[in-house]
């Protein structure tokens, strides 16, 4: 009995660790045997990348900061607080949540519209790249002046503007939201053209003079040649409130922790608009600033110059009446007369008429706010020291009011968040109401009691002569007036110093700047991206391909699916001169063959008669039995190399023996003499060949004769080995009959054409003993693919196809691997680099 010798299983961590391991293997393999398709997958991606790049238009990013100044309760700078002690008035509220609403103030739709009027944002000129359009802005060679308003309804113009000569020019491919329009015509600049969308102007733009540092660098540079201007111009043009909103959107603000500064970013692809639109947003924010608190102190001054007129009207009449009383009754002094009576009282007289004076001005105010004709209006800012809860709601109130203003401007009354303010000024408005009622009465209570400590003073001078005593009344209301009247002027006076030196509330800190670097596209970024995708693609397909691909493709698969010990892996070669044991070389293919060679001791040390055969035609069985043959000769055993394929003759063929007599003859009795079918080989001394005869008409019977057995049981006596190659066993059945003649039975399994899911039958063969002491050869291996270092390609067809039958030749040059054209086209082109070289 011939004894099997398998290797010991590892465990099934020792597995999981190799399989792991070729896992890992297998990926970086991958890697480095196709590199040519990862190399042009790479280059390509990141060609396609920078194509597209350049269509994308750049965007930049410019930022600026401002500080925005805080303002106390009047609403006032806090530079002028020093002005403004007269009021008794300090600055205390809390700049959190002013600095949050200027945050939206300085994205409102009302200062962006101000912006695109001024800087004209809704019309952009544009001038044609390769793959793009560039936008221009300072540097555009024409400006347009559109004398008509576009139509509501038209969402997009452009046109076309092609300089002729320094004079004219031509206007063409009109379009009205990408409906073409047929007309074109040559116009003179500085003239009004009438155009299928509205009338407008042309002009030219000179260039902009060069500063002397830009000419110096440009002569350092060597760039002496103007700037080319004479190019076609692209203009587009929106509607103003659309042009907002967009760049509503590329404009952002953002509060700096802990400060009161703002930082201002703006898009645009165009670097020079970017600093332009920055600079006008802060200047048309500091202008409506302004005009919000000129408005406060307008509104002021006018109901302050009321009240003078009506006081000064007032005191005169009570000057008259003091001194028609002084004259009639010829008195000079009325202190020195009553000198003795007024002394303690000339403290509660002042304080009646400090009193009574705040009481007219609480009455003022609440007559003022109980007028519905003024319900919309400013309230005038005259609160004094006792009335400062009054002065905070009224300074909050005309605040609103301005607000809520300004947002009815650019929307309607009836809008959610003008009807907020609207419903909250009602309600801040009926709160100073009701605070000034207070103040009246805390004012008239303490009226009350002056007018009685008066009224006890008053008896005391009772003796006072009448007439006395009524220019003491008289007086006294000269002195209330008075005291009315001097805090009206001071007030004006707070007033006109707020209007003359009033600033506005945003401090440019940083001016816009930025890097000159486009914000997108991220041209690294994307470069990566395309060349991580670059290395994904071919993976992925490689990964699918393998997905998809049922055949084997090395001993790995054989391994999972099959206990058939592996006799070797005899590697591709591209030459058929190559696929031939040489003895004195040491080349991969022959290195396969002796390490195939001394396999055999260790699967079955007994072995001598050694049959080949194979799934089906074409795996290479013939060539690897003949060379392994050769290979045994070469270590000094005396060799037969059998051809057993009867049928189709096929190794005998390759080797120039197809009509010479062979086993066919001997099998049908023909011939007798052994020793008169064996010839030598010619490629060694040991080794000596059975060709396999005229093909019979019954070659099934002649397997299944006595002779055949007769016959291996004289060579076994005569030869150490004999190398039989069979036929394959899926086409007839001979190769079953003839394998109860072998020791040792080699199933040849070519690497890429047989498919894995065969595999199972090929293990349930073995089980079952079909084929004596089976073991597997794996052909045409692609080693340089696994990291092996072999750089051959070998392939071949032997003349078997599905319907076993004989082909020719060509069916080498089918099976044969070749390098890929990727790989030939670049060692091509390096070695032609060498020899140029």
């Amino acid at each position: 009995m011939i004894k099997e010798e398998y290797p010991s299983q590892p465990s099934t961590t020792e597995d999981e660790e190799q399989d792991s391991f070729f896992s890992l293997r297998t990926i970086v393999d991958l890697l480095i045997g196709r590199w040519y398709w990862f190399l042009i997958s790479v280059v390509s991606c990141l060609f396609l990348m920078a194509v597209y790049i350049s269509t994308i238009p750049p965007t930049y990013q410019h930022e600026a900061v401002v500080m925005i100044k805080s303002d106390d309760k009047t609403g006032v700078s806090s530079e002028m607080s020093a002005f403004l002690e007269l009021s008794g008035q300090t600055s205390g509220f809390s700049n959190v949540n002013m600095l949050e609403n200027e945050l939206y103030v300085m994205r409102s739709t009302p200062l962006i519209s101000e912006v695109v009027e001024r800087l004209r944002l809704n019309v952009n000129y544009s001038k044609g790249l390769l793959l793009r359009k560039e936008s221009l802005f300072d540097e555009s060679p024409i400006s347009i002046n559109f004398l008509d308003p576009i139509n509501a309804d038209e969402e997009l113009q452009s046109f076309t503007v092609t300089p002729i000569d320094a004079k004219t020019c031509n206007l063409s491919d009109f379009k009205i939201d990408d409906i073409e329009l047929d007309w074109a015509e040559n116009v003179a600049y500085n003239k009004i053209v009438a155009t299928p969308i509205g009338r407008l102007i042309i002009q030219p733009v000179l260039p902009k003079p060069d500063s002397r540092k830009t000419k110096l660098l440009k002569e350092l540079s060597g760039e002496t040649e103007e700037e080319d201007r004479d190019y076609p111009v692209y203009v587009t043009r929106i509607s103003p409130r659309d042009a907002a909103l967009l760049y509503q959107e590329n404009i952002t603000t953002e509060l700096l922790e802990e400060t009161s500064l703002i930082t201002l970013t703006c898009k645009d692809d165009n670097l020079n608009r970017t600093d332009s639109v920055l600079q006008a947003l802060i200047d048309v924010y500091n202008r409506f600033t302004l005009e919000d608190k000129n408005r406060v102190a307008e509104n002021t001054e006018r109901f302050i110059d009321q009240r003078i007129n009506v006081l000064a009207g007032e005191l005169g009449k009570v000057d008259e009446a003091l001194a028609q009383i002084k004259s009639q009754n010829k008195i000079i002094d009325f202190q020195n007369g009553a000198a003795t009576f007024l002394n303690e009282g000339a403290r509660a007289k002042e304080n009646l008429a400090s009193i009574e004076a705040q009481v007219m001005v609480a009455k003022y105010l609440s007559d003022y706010l109980n007028d519905a004709s003024k319900e919309n209006e400013l309230i005038p800012e005259l609160a004094g020291d006792d009335m400062l809860s009054s002065a905070e709601l009224i300074s909050s109130y005309n605040e609103m009011m301005l607000r809520r203003n300004r947002a009815a401007e650019y929307s309607s009354m009836d809008a959610p968040v003008v009807a907020d303010m609207t419903k909250s000024l009602k309600e801040l408005r009926a709160s100073i109401r009701k605070s000034i009622d207070a103040s009246v009465k805390t004012l008239n209570i303490r009226l009350a009691k002056a007018r009685q400590v008066e009224a006890e003073t008053s008896s005391i001078i009772s003796s006072v002569p009448t007439h006395e005593k009524t220019a003491l009344d008289a007086t006294r209301q000269q002195a209330i007036k008075e005291s009315l009247y001097s805090f009206l002027l001071t007030k004006r006076e707070e007033n006109a110093i707020k209007m003359a030196i009033t600033e506005p509330n945003a401090r440019l800190i940083e001016p816009p700047s930025g890097s000159e670097e486009m914000a997108s596209p991220k041209r690294g970024m994307m470069l990566l991206a395309a060349f991580a995708i670059g290395l994904v693609i071919p993976f992925a397909f490689l990964y699918i391909v393998s997905l998809l691909d049922t055949k084997v493709r090395g001993r790995k698969d054989i391994e999972d699916m099959t206990t058939l010990p592996i006799l070797a892996e005899i590697p591709s070669v591209e030459d058929d001169r190559q696929a031939y044991v040489k003895e004195q070389h040491n080349d991969s293919f022959s290195e396969a063959f002796r390490l195939a060679r001394a396999n055999l001791n260790f699967i079955n040390s007994k072995a001598q008669v050694i049959i080949f055969t194979s799934t089906m035609a074409g795996e290479g069985k013939s060539v690897v039995a003949r060379n392994l043959a050769l290979t045994l000769a070469m270590s000094g055993k005396k060799v037969l190399f059998v051809d057993s394929d009867i049928r189709k003759n096929t190794a005998s063929k390759r080797i120039g023996m197809r009509n010479m007599r062979g086993l066919s003859n001997y099998l049908a009795g023909t011939e007798t003499d052994i020793q008169s079918l064996i010839i030598p080989s010619g490629q060694h001394n040991s080794c000596f060949i059975m060709p396999s005869g005229p093909t019979p008409p019954n070659p099934a019977e002649l397997f299944l004769s006595e002779r055949f057995d007769e016959l291996f049981v004289e060579l076994r006596k005569q030869f150490d080995y004999i190398v039989v190659d069979n036929i394959p066993a899926l086409v007839v059945a001979d190769a079953v009959t003839a394998n109860r003649v072998a020791d040792l039975t080699v199933y040849v399994i070519r690497e890429g054409m047989l498919d894995r899911r065969y595999l199972p039958e090929l293990e349930k063969l073995h089980k079952a003993g079909k084929f004596k002491n089976m073991c597997v050869l794996l052909n045409d291996c692609n080693l340089e693919r696994r990291g092996y270092g072999y750089g051959y390609g070998y392939g071949y067809g032997y003349g078997y196809g599905y319907g076993y039958g004989y082909s020719d030749s060509s069916s080498d040059k089918k099976h044969r691997r070749k390098k890929p054209w990727p790989r030939r086209f670049i060692e091509r082109y390096v070695l032609r680099k060498k020899r140029n070289r």
